[in-house]
């Protein structure tokens, strides 16, 4: 190993940097310096002091072999010191003199043998978690970490921090000196996520997090990882949140002598529990009394799932010093870093749940065949929409660029195709709707050819700033993540270009969010009872009728704030109009609960006996059905803790103006509608870029993804099988759907559907790929005598739901190569076979093989 460097920041502390070691820190140590001193503290009041603190070693690690170097050529007068404080205090309490880089003073440090470990028949001191500063009170573990972040990692003043730890020492510690930090704790698979309780205290779960991509600067995790089942999905979500150039910063348990991680238990897709070792217990703030579980101690294998998950650099960093209380080895932690270039859209990793669960799958199965008979209205209503506002806000309508982003069947860009000579772009994520929306155009008389465009709204596949107008109506609810989609519709715009929003529905906060509910024509005993009562808004989801969309997988997301939607357009320009409707949204149920009088206890009392009075006569309501859909009322405890939220923003709502309409909207949810002007001058177009930021293809009239990679369009592009719905396929399809099995029927509305003939029905694949099944057909359930419908791949089993309802369901199963067929099982809920022909009208069958496997068409067997 060469000799060190030593660097000295301007107040005097030494940063010492191996030849081999972590040079990111020669570069942050001036950004260190002036973030201490900036900091005040309620643990340390304390200024730097020149040639006061200790120097520290970072040794960067990239593989096992180099911790290995780094043993070899490190002295052995450190352990030689840990023995000689283990052997003049062999039990009990003792202290020794050192230096807490936290609190920038000279310390004694306290150690006992609580959790001692035992060496060569010897007890030696837990090093690492019982050698506390009696200032701060952190333990070795949590202030070298601290130092590691502050240092190492240059994190300052203004720096977003996000801990996933909030009641603990060093989360208290971080807080007094980062005034933007957000710490969490998970506090059971039952909290609402991103919701505070009582003690002020945030729910997260680390592999769904609820922080808006790209939203922080750094995520520091200390031995939390370890109790994740799921870390892979932990790390995707910390690489989610992560703006570009941020960075990971993790402890773990680490087995520093292993290639591989040792899973020590696992947890199923059912919820249970397998134990490969010995439970293992490690100490939980949130639930002292109980521990958590330890799945999983890591390997060198950590650097390369975090490569994996998309950070563009991964290390381990090493360290150790006596002087500065860091004593019981070398202590690991490890870095990831997210690349500046990133646009915060993750690349997808395609493994095979993400394929099966995706929600792009079920809205080209919805898609595929759904019939709109609104199409042409709102169609023109769009139109409409985006004439005003060109007109109003000074865009020329002559040659325009315009993008419509989930443009679904509508054809709003032929029209101002035509009219304007405009240069329109439509995107959906279905060829399909696209496909439908040409023919219900050139129907309508509307003969221009915009550019049709089937893409991944997250990440779309157009370059930098070429809109001059990108609209969107309706649509961004179906994203868990809102600020992506927005983010990207202002990267593809040009400065001074508008975006404008029609129709996008916000959430509600007097909402229990039970369940989602069913179109009127097919409401429940229940449902009736809700929406007659003026409840179905506040005991169900907030958007009525969204139970179809739900149980195609589709994402519908009725919790995005107006707040959200605002900051967003805030950040990427100026808003010049804001409209939040809240027509219908208001009743008398509503009214009432606005007209409550009392603050506080008295009026949170109010609010819950309101609530309970008007949901209590609906539980005489809940049937057999209900129950069958899985569908419960709220209770008692539920009720008084939205009461208290409701009760809140009453208190707080203002009287009048706009700070009222966003009060108003928060509470009871509206429809948006906003108008925003991309930053920065505008431009006359003065060159042509290319169209396309990566490889697209045409099919059939549309632009798709060439590489699955870029988004799951690509791989609902490729279909194996001909089209169920297309009358013109029945000879086609012949081979695949055995004619003794299946009837061929054409439906009202043009397309054709295949109805069951008995019990069974099988679909003939023999395909040497593997890939995702989609099944989309209409139940119909006879004389409310409900059945279950099971999806099987050569007998193996796929998926099986319960049919309580007549109505459309989806169905999705993994396909794995060489499957000869896929079979439909009909069974009674005690399971007799269902005899009976029609009950289920199928109109997509569909195998999507997986990327990578791109063959020719599938054969009939």
């Amino acid at each position: 190993m060469t000799a060190p460097e030593t660097l000295c920041d301007p107040n005097g502390m030494e940063v010492r940097i191996p030849g081999t070691g972590f040079h990111r820190v020669r570069r942050l140590a001036a950004r260190a310096a002036d973030l201490a001193r900036g900091w005040h503290s309620r643990i340390s009041m304390a200024r730097w002091v020149a040639g006061a603190s200790p120097g520290l070693d970072l040794h960067r690690l990239d593989c096992r072999e180099d911790f290995a170097a780094l043993l070899g050529a490190a002295p052995g007068n450190d352990d030689a010191l840990e023995r000689g404080l283990s052997e003049r205090h062999p039990e009990g309490r003792f202290r020794f003199d050192g230096y807490c880089w936290v609190d920038q003073a000279r310390v004694s440090f306290a150690v006992d043998y609580a959790y001692a470990l035992e060496s060569g028949g010897r007890k030696r001191p837990n090093w690492r978690e019982r050698l506390v500063c009696p200032k701060c009170g952190l333990n070795n573990r949590q202030r070298a970490m601290i130092h590691v972040a502050c240092v190492g990692l240059g994190l300052h003043l203004e720096t977003k921090l996000y801990l996933t730890e909030q009641v603990s020492a060093v989360y208290r510690c971080l807080a007094a000196r980062f005034p933007r930090i957000v710490g969490s704790e998970f506090l059971g698979p039952t909290a609402t996520p991103g919701s505070i309780d009582r003690r002020g205290v945030r729910h997260e779960d680390l592999t769904r997090l609820t922080f808006a991509d790209g939203s922080v600067d750094a995520v520091l995790t200390f031995d939390v990882l370890e109790h994740v089942p799921d870390y892979r999905a932990a790390l995707a979500e910390c690489f989610r949140v992560l703006a570009p150039g941020g960075v990971l910063l993790l402890t773990a348990p680490f087995l520093a002598d292993s290639d591989a991680t040792r899973v020590r238990a696992t947890l199923g897709a059912d919820g249970s529990l397998q134990h490969h070792l010995p439970p293992q217990f490690h100490g939980d703030p949130v639930q002292p009394d109980r521990g958590v579980l330890c799945y999983q101690e890591f390997g060198w294998d950590l650097l390369e799932r975090l490569r994996e998950t998309g950070f563009i650099d991964a290390a381990a960093i090493a360290l150790r010093s006596p002087a500065l209380g860091y004593l019981g080895g070398w202590q690991i932690a490890f870095a990831a870093w997210k690349s500046p270039a990133e646009r915060c859209a993750t690349q997808p990793s395609f493994d095979r749940e993400t394929l099966l669960q995706s929600p792009q799958a079920g809205e080209y199965a919805w898609h595929a065949i759904t019939v709109d008979d609104r199409i042409p209205r709102v169609s023109t209503e769009h139109f409409d929409a985006i004439d005003r506002a060109l007109g109003v806000h000074g865009i020329p309508k002559r040659g325009v660029r315009l993008l419509e982003v989930g443009a679904y069947r509508h054809f709003t860009g032929y029209v101002a195709a035509q009219r304007w000579s405009a240069e329109a772009t439509l995107t959906d994520i279905a060829s399909r709707s696209l496909q439908a929306g040409r023919e219900a155009a050139h129907a309508a008389g509307f003969a221009a050819k915009p550019r049709l465009v089937a893409a991944d709204f997250h990440d779309l596949p157009f370059g930098d700033c070429q809109y001059d107008v990108a609209f969107v109506a309706s649509t961004i609810h179906h994203t868990r993540s809102p600020e992506r989609v927005l983010r990207e519709m202002f990267r593809v715009l040009r400065p001074g270009g508008l975006l404008l929003l029609e129709n996008e529905p916000c959430s509600r906060l007097a909402c229990f969010h039970r369940f989602a509910s069913n179109r009127p024509e097919r409401f429940t005993a229940l449902e009736r009872f809700l929406e007659e009562q003026g409840l179905l808004r506040t005991v169900a989801s907030p958007f009525p009728g969204s139970r179809a969309e739900e149980v195609f997988g589709m994402v519908e997301n009725d919790r995005i704030p107006a707040q959200l939607f605002h900051d967003e357009l805030s950040a990427g320009g100026e808003i010049l109009e804001w409209r939040l409707q809240t027509d219908g949204l208001i009743g008398e149920f509503e009214k009432s609960l606005l007209a409550l009088p009392g603050s506080g206890e008295t009026l949170a009392r109010s609010v819950r006996e309101h609530l309970l009075a008007a949901i209590e006569p609906a539980r005489n309501r809940l049937g057999e059905t209900d129950r069958l859909l899985h569908r419960r009322l709220p209770n008692a405890e539920e009720v008084g803790t939205l009461a208290e939220r409701i009760a809140s923003a009453l208190a707080s709502m203002p009287r009048r103006g706009s700070a009222r309409e966003m009060a108003i909207a928060a509470l009871f949810g509206a429809a948006l509608k906003a108008v925003a002007r991309k930053a920065g001058p505008r431009e006359a177009r003065t060159s042509i870029g290319p169209r396309f930021r990566r490889a697209m293809r045409y099919v059939d009239g549309v632009w798709e993804e060439a590489d699955a990679q870029h988004g799951i369009a690509a791989l609902l592009g490729a279909p194996r099988l001909p089209d169920v719905y297309r009358p013109e396929n029945t000879a086609a399809l012949a081979p695949f759907f055995p004619t003794s099995e299946w009837r061929r029927e054409l439906e009202q509305h043009g397309g054709a559907s295949l109805l069951n003939l008995d019990a069974d029905a099988s679909v003939h694949l023999d395909t040497p790929e593997e890939g995702v099944f989609l099944l989309r057909f209409f139940a119909a359930v006879a004389e409310d005598l409900p059945f279950a419908v099971s999806l099987l791949a050569d007998d193996h089993p796929l998926e099986r739901q319960v049919m309580a309802l007549s109505e459309s369901r989806l169905m999705r199963g993994w396909v794995p190569a060489g499957t000869r067929r896929v079979r439909i099982a009909l069974r009674t809920l005690d399971g007799r076979p269902v005899h009976r022909a029609g009950a289920i009208r199928v109109g997509v069958a569909q195998f999507l093989p997986a990327p990578g496997a791109r063959g020719t068409q599938v054969r009939a067997s």
